[in-house]
């Protein structure tokens, strides 16, 4: 039964609340006076009164939600705008509603950037207890609208059953989806998702000596969870590795690896592997790009073919790319000399993947074992010889397509 703070006025011809934003002039001369990329966009007009006393240009919308008049108005004074809201429910909620209003709009010029400010207190209480520098360094850790949209996704869920995880992966796909600009679609959804997949992969914990325990995790003998109830030791990150990993694997003909994964529905599966290979020119490197995209943008299990990639690459300006593709010759059946069949293929690349990245992780990690089992750790022991087994499968496996007989053809 309170009344009101404020009553709003209505919408007339005279005053459209939708195409306005409250002191826009003296923010757009304060911002060009301190050569901001953008204003501050607040919840309310206090705040934004706030703002300009700790000489930070700012509006705020004529109190409505954001409207697209509005958030047109805020990137004509400049393409990085921050939404600054709340820090309480209805502050996020208000977050969310802008970066979802501008999703479709992003490109090369144009972005938005995410602040919230700490729980229960608004920009004037903050500039009141800590000053104007307070207010800056909230507005300095803002995340962009690619780390707010990737946090927001993640949160929104318990990622603890394989639905959850797949319908977070979805949500991130449909959300890159929505920018109109090609560019900065493929460029929201490679990132997305990597680093969907990043956060989705299981992570060991450090590996810790102690007594054996049992099937139920007991110590009565035996080694339950695998390896004594006790989490297996962490992958070593040499100098080595790490420079294995980032300078990615050269093999000989990447274009045959390329052709192999769109005319066998291998993208998706080695998309990370994919990624890691070495390309010597920029034709194949685009394809490589727009076949993760394409990959990216696709519902599970939907294969990506030749006539997609093609448009995907006429559509990019990517025409040369396209000629090439168009120059791959036609798929054969497996037992044809020059392109093998789907299992061959995809055997090789299990083997070649394993052999280059998962091997030598596995030896440097076999290396630290070996003084542990040597003084009769059990648990040790136990994992040095279910490494030991994996190394010699994957040696087997790579024999098995002849890696070992064709090293110096596929691995340059």
């Amino acid at each position: 039964e309170e009344k009101a703070k404020y009553i709003n006025s209505p919408e007339s011809a005279v005053f459209s609340k939708g195409r306005v934003l409250y002191r826009l002039k003296q923010a757009r001369e304060l911002a060009a006076k301190t050569k901001a990329p953008g204003l501050v966009v607040a919840e309310g007009y206090f705040d934004v009164i706030a703002f300009e006393r700790a000489g930070i240009g700012a509006v705020a919308p004529m109190g409505t939600a954001l409207t697209e008049d509005q958030l047109q108005l805020v990137w004509r004074s400049g393409g990085e705008p921050i939404f600054c809201f709340d820090g309480d429910a209805a502050g996020q909620r208000a977050a969310d509603r802008a970066l979802d209003l501008a999703l479709p709009h992003l490109g090369p010029s144009r972005t938005v950037k995410i602040a919230l400010l700490p729980p229960g207190e608004d920009p004037d209480d903050v500039f009141r207890r800590a000053g104007p520098e307070a207010l800056k360094g909230i507005l300095a850790a803002a995340l962009s609208a690619s780390d707010a949209l990737f946090a927001r996704e993640k949160a929104r869920r318990p990622l603890d059953t394989p639905e959850a995880r797949a319908g977070f992966k979805a949500q991130l796909r449909e959300a890159a989806n929505k920018i109109a600009d090609p560019d900065t679609k493929r460029f929201y959804l490679s990132d997305l998702l990597s680093r969907a997949d990043a956060a989705l992969r299981p992570v060991w914990k450090p590996y810790e000596r102690g007594a054996p325990r049992g099937p139920n995790g007991g110590p009565n003998g035996g080694y339950g969870g695998g390896y004594g109830g006790r989490s297996a030791p962490p992958l070593p990150a040499s100098a080595e590795l790490t420079a294995k990993f980032a300078a990615g694997v050269r093999v000989k003909d990447p274009e045959r690896y390329l052709r192999a994964v769109i005319d066998y529905a291998m993208a998706a599966r080695f998309a990370e592997w994919l990624d890691r290979l070495v390309l010597p020119d920029a034709e194949l490197d685009a394809i490589r790009s727009a076949i993760s995209a394409l990959t990216g943008a696709a519902e599970p299990g939907q294969p990506i073919d030749r006539e997609a990639l093609a448009r995907h690459l006429q559509h990019l300006g990517e025409t040369r790319a396209a000629a090439r593709l168009s120059r791959w010759p036609k798929p054969s059946g497996a037992g044809d000399g020059a392109n093998r069949g789907e299992a061959d293929l995809e055997a090789e690349w299990l083997a070649l993947v394993t052999r280059e990245v998962v091997l030598p992780a596995l030896k440097e990690e076999l290396a630290e074992l070996r003084p542990l089992a040597d003084t009769g750790d059990e648990a040790a022991f136990a994992r040095f010889q279910a490494l030991s087994r994996e190394a010699r499968e994957i040696e087997a496996r790579a024999r098995e397509v002849k890696l070992d007989a064709t090293t110096n053809d596929l691995v340059a």
